[in-house]
């Protein structure tokens, strides 16, 4: 498989269905073929916005309070999502909230797959003195707004691309079985 698809939620509060902003960048054979950020209203009761949330990521209730619901987004990131390893940093946190989602808005997706990066990263580069997303991005060199879901989401794929790269393995899930990291399965 040559597709990837990065994602990254932020959340309101500590609940999983209260994502409020979601960052997706494709890549497709080495290229980008798609960079998108969304902010989402968070369905009721989970729209609470905690002060401790809202001092990580800066988003507020009034900032999203026009903003489409995850139901409205996944029409847009659904073909990104089908026939593409979905991949994140502490995907199990990211793709937990994308579960959560899905079943809650009963939304229709296949059987899917990802893989986290950190767990890739704790492969690929030996030695850090932690795999945080800012820790990694900042040894390899990328840019990163922290807690931006966008720029988040871009830095796990260049995580994803330079290991890669450095393998001369081209191939998303030969890349993540050639360091010995798990694909699971999302449903």
């Amino acid at each position: 498989m040559n597709r990837f698809t990065a994602i990254d939620f932020e959340t309101a509060n500590k609940y999983q269905l209260s994502a409020c902003a979601l960052g997706i960048v494709v890549f497709e054979d080495g290229m980008e073929i798609m960079r998108k950020s969304f902010l989402i209203k968070p369905p009721s009761p989970y729209d609470y916005f905690d002060p401790t949330n809202v001092r990580i990521h800066q988003i507020t209730s009034s900032m999203v309070s026009l903003s489409p619901s995850f139901y409205e987004v996944f029409p847009i990131i659904e073909p990104y999502l089908r026939d593409s390893i979905i991949i994140a940093h502490n995907a199990d946190f990211d793709l937990g909230i994308l579960r959560a989602l899905i079943a809650h808005f009963h939304c229709e997706l296949p059987p899917m797959f990802y893989g986290c990066t950190v767990q890739l990263s704790r492969k690929a580069f030996e030695g850090l003195t932690n795999y945080k997303l800012n820790t990694v991005a900042e040894a390899l060199g990328f840019p990163l707004n922290h807690h931006d879901a966008l720029s988040d989401a871009l830095a796990c794929a260049n995580i994803m691309l330079t290991t890669m790269m450095g393998m001369n393995e081209f191939n998303v899930l030969n890349c993540f079985n050639d360091l010995g990291v798990n694909i699971k399965q999302i449903i």
